[in-house]
């Protein structure tokens, strides 16, 4: 079962090199769920413990936490996020176009 552990290696390290802010969201879910496979990949039977932990895993770290990340995101206006802070205009990362209003 080493796919899942590769998969989780490979979304930790992408965005550090190659990643956006506004693209952290998508990598914590697919982290998130790579550690769901990895779990469930190693479970020697299903316990109520283990489905647990596996609904936790998906629920909150693959999609209530990417989405309240996406929404900080968009409401901090991160610079290439594509939305300016304080309004509702696209500039795309451009703070000299950011800068004029």
């Amino acid at each position: 079962m080493r796919l899942p552990l590769i998969l989780f290696l490979l979304a930790a390290v992408i965005p550090v090199f190659f990643g956006k802010i506004r693209s952290a969201p998508f990598w914590l879910s697919l982290q998130a769920f790579a550690l769901a496979w990895n779990g469930a990949a190693h479970q020697e039977g299903w316990t109520v413990h283990g489905v647990v932990a596996l609904v936790e895993v998906i629920a909150v770290r693959a999609v209530i936490v990417p989405l309240l990340l996406r929404r900080a995101i968009r409401l901090r206006g991160e610079p290439n996020s594509g939305t300016c802070a304080g309004c509702s205009r696209r500039h795309g990362g451009d703070r000299a176009a950011a800068a004029v209003h």
